[in-house]
């Protein structure tokens, strides 16, 4: 089939049923596409968040461990986690693997999707997790998306944390501001970093280095 919008459409349904029937053959399939396709058809990959096993969709990724695989994990855990959040937090806790990239883009992604699904999950999660880099990278998870979505919320959240992780928020803001594609209607709020960070319980120093260290 050549390429173009059939073709899409067909790749899409053949997601569909590798979730439900063979999800391990599934994403392999996906992992072995050219680029091109590989690009188009990742942000669909949610579909096996939903499907007959979500779980062993996650553990089969996470034991890749390679770069394409952590791409497929991460869009795969944000649709688990807006779809069934107690599941997917359990498997996050649970979670086998001591490599710190595979941890960091699951308890990232399952923030992601919860501070997605509701604010008040994502905030009651991340307090049940001991502090450490499994906290951090939830931390990290929530502060991206709530801090495009309502900063003012996120502000006051972040402000609860305890001073190291308050920090890693700020460069996470920091991050989302300087790296944000601006419009007419909507400019890059880069230029008022520094206010924000003026309401926080922050050192001259500790400006100085979120402004210097933003993390995206």
């Amino acid at each position: 089939m050549p390429d173009g919008k059939d073709k899409v459409t067909a790749l899409n349904a053949a997601i569909k049923t590798w979730a439900q029937k063979d999800p391990t053959a599934g994403l392999a399939w996906i992992l072995s596409l050219p680029q091109a396709q590989y690009s188009q058809l990742r942000p669909d990959v949610k579909g096996f968040a939903v499907g007959a096993d979500p779980k062993s969709s996650a553990e089969w990724l996470v034991q890749q461990n390679t770069p394409k695989a952590m791409e497929l994990l991460h869009p795969m855990l944000i649709g688990w986690s807006m779809s069934d959040p107690n599941a997917a937090e359990a498997w996050c806790v649970k979670l086998q693997s001591h490599d710190a990239r595979a941890r960091h883009v699951s308890f990232y992604s399952v923030a992601d999707g919860l501070i997605r699904k509701k604010a008040d999950l994502a905030t009651a999660w991340v307090a049940q997790l001991q502090p450490g880099a499994d906290r951090l990278s939830a931390i990290a998870g929530v502060t991206t998306i709530w801090a495009r979505g309502d900063i003012v919320a996120a502000t006051a959240w972040i402000k609860t944390l305890a001073p190291a992780e308050l920090k890693q928020a700020a460069q996470v803001v920091a991050g989302v501001w300087r790296f944000a594609k601006g419009t007419r209607d909507s400019p890059n709020p880069w230029h008022s970093v520094q206010d924000w960070l003026d309401q926080m319980p922050f050192t001259p120093a500790d400006k100085e280095y979120v402004l210097k260290n933003p993390q995206s």
